[in-house]
């Protein structure tokens, strides 16, 4: 579970970086509108202090490992230098210098002496994938079209699987038109598979013709996976306090190790530098 909440924490940042480019595609203005639009979410969303609770979903028509099928609720809180993350039996507790993951159904307690590189992961999380706010670089790289039916902004990269092919990746942001607060956001990254190098049983079977192309001579497998996000609660509220600091898990000994603290004395601690 530990490494399943470093996955959670990481993952969500990676398919949609923007970065600058020499080349600016020129776009219409009704995307010019879109991106203001998704500008004010943004920015809304970005407040700090920010505690959110919601729902988490991974699915996949091709499963190659654990964290392509999961669902979970979570919450997390971020505010400055302090962070604190729960996903089902799993907490991680951030400072400036510590970081504290949690496993309370093993009952065992991983201390980091540096937390920096996981406080950066950690904000990336909390941002949910979401590109920057850089107008010019997310024409450049993505497609901005109105969600159908819903308050909502789709984005599709201009970088295809093949020539003609799907997009690389899409993300559907829904938000809530009063609050201007993510309500839902779903992200589809799509990667080519060989035929020959799928592992036999992980292909969800109802969606394999669709799922097959062939491009020159080889046939592929398009693994296409979801990361799905529905918040139930967003709050920026100055008063919030954390909900679990690092004192709360780990306490120094006399000695200067971490042991469990009241309530964790029973729980495993093991430090990583």
């Amino acid at each position: 579970m530990f490494n399943c909440m470093l996955t959670l924490i990481s993952a969500a940042a990676i398919p949609f970086s923007v970065s600058a480019q020499k080349n600016t595609v020129m776009s219409d203005p009704d995307s010019i509108q879109l991106l203001k639009k998704l500008a004010v979410i943004f920015k809304d969303y970005k407040k700090q202090p920010v505690q959110v609770n919601m729902q988490y979903s991974v699915s996949t028509n091709y499963v190659t490992n654990p964290s392509d099928t999961m669902s979970m609720k979570g919450s997390f809180f971020l505010s400055g230098t302090n962070a604190y993350l729960s996903f089902g039996d799993t907490e991680q507790i951030l400072s400036d210098s510590v970081s504290v993951l949690v496993n309370n159904s093993s009952k065992r307690l991983l201390v980091f002496s540096e937390s920096r590189k996981l406080m950066s992961q950690m904000k990336k999380f909390s941002d949910l994938g979401l590109p920057d706010s850089n107008q010019a670089a997310i024409l450049d790289q993505y497609f901005v079209n109105k969600s159908q039916g819903v308050n909502g902004l789709i984005l599709e990269s201009r970088s295809r699987l093949y020539p003609g092919g799907l997009a690389n990746n899409q993300m559907n942001i829904i938000y809530d038109k009063e609050s201007k607060q993510p309500a839902e956001v779903i992200m589809v990254n799509r990667l080519l598979i060989p035929i020959e190098e799928m592992m036999p049983g992980s292909l969800t079977q109802s969606k394999y013709p669709r799922d097959i192309v062939l491009i020159g001579n080889r046939e592929f497998m398009i693994k296409n996976k979801t990361i799905h996000y529905v918040f139930e609660t967003i709050k920026h509220d100055s008063n919030t306090v954390m909900p679990v600091k690092i004192s709360d898990r780990v306490v120094r000994s006399e000695e200067g190790k971490f042991v469990g603290s009241p309530g964790y004395e029973m729980y495993s601690v093991k430090e990583q530098n």
